[in-house]
């Protein structure tokens, strides 16, 4: 269950991202995503899984797999081979992709949990399209940022939820803002107040969950999106948030 890529021509199987369905009780597959690499023609190979499960045991897993051999390593022409060395020492100087460290796929990996709830929350109707009002609002987010000197931060993004509720949360690196809480704003330092608290949910590391970039995670109803997307937080993180808020608030350069 989840999602299956594969290439255009031969219809090999690329990655596949899910988890597999169990039909005996009893059985526990984890979640996992697989990406294949084309090492010759018509061979496919495995050559990074990521897993990670919740329940009923808590990991989180890397796997890298290298050192394949597709072609014969018996060289016949060994004895007659001819070897020319070079004046100046040849150096390689193609560009070649390095491998990600486990540290930057880990934040890739909820790069993608990011992208896939906010697409959720998109295809369900429920996050307007960014447009002039999310600009606006990363204006402000943005002089936070900057006045605190919080440059190390990813990019951060603003949202608009279609909703009449007053509601505020994150995504990942995204700040959603529900429409009714944006018409009730009744001025620029009303709205950073807001900003920052949840921008300060974003420093403490109070992110999403990386479950959610497994594809399996997001198919539900629309009705019930934000029971299997929670993004509250206890009242020890939200009172954390608060005195980290005021702390940002304090530096940013507006009338009192």
């Amino acid at each position: 269950m989840g999602r299956i890529w594969a290439e255009d021509h031969d219809y090999n199987v690329v990655r596949f991202n899910g988890t597999w369905v169990a039909h005996d009780a009893r059985t526990v597959y984890f979640h996992v995503d697989s990406w294949r690499e084309n090492l010759q023609p018509g061979v496919w190979l495995p050559v990074y899984l990521y897993s990670e499960e919740n329940d009923p045991i808590h990991f989180k897993s890397q796997t890298r797999l290298w050192g394949y051999e597709p072609q014969s390593t018996v060289r016949q022409e060994e004895l007659t081979r001819v070897a020319v060395e070079a004046q100046t020492p040849v150096r390689d100087t193609s560009e070649t992709a390095p491998d990600l460290s486990p540290v930057q796929s880990q934040r890739a990996w909820e790069t993608q949990a990011e992208d896939n709830a906010l697409d959720r929350l998109e295809r369900a109707g429920l996050l307007a399209p960014a447009g002039e009002v999310e600009k606006t609002l990363e204006t402000v987010l943005n002089n936070l940022v900057v006045t605190n000197h919080l440059d190390s931060l990813p990019p951060l993004h603003c949202r608009v939820l279609l909703t009449t509720p007053l509601e505020s949360f994150t995504v990942g690196h995204t700040i959603v803002l529900s429409r009714g809480l944006i018409d009730v704003l009744p001025d620029e330092e009303t709205l950073a107040a807001m900003l920052a608290h949840e921008l300060a949910h974003i420093v403490l590391g109070h992110t999403l969950d990386s479950q959610y970039a497994f594809s399996d995670t997001m198919m539900f109803q629309d009705e019930s999106i934000f029971y299997n997307l929670g993004f509250g937080h206890d009242a020890k993180e939200e009172a954390a948030a608060d005195q980290k808020a005021l702390g940002f608030l304090k530096k940013l350069p507006l009338p009192r």
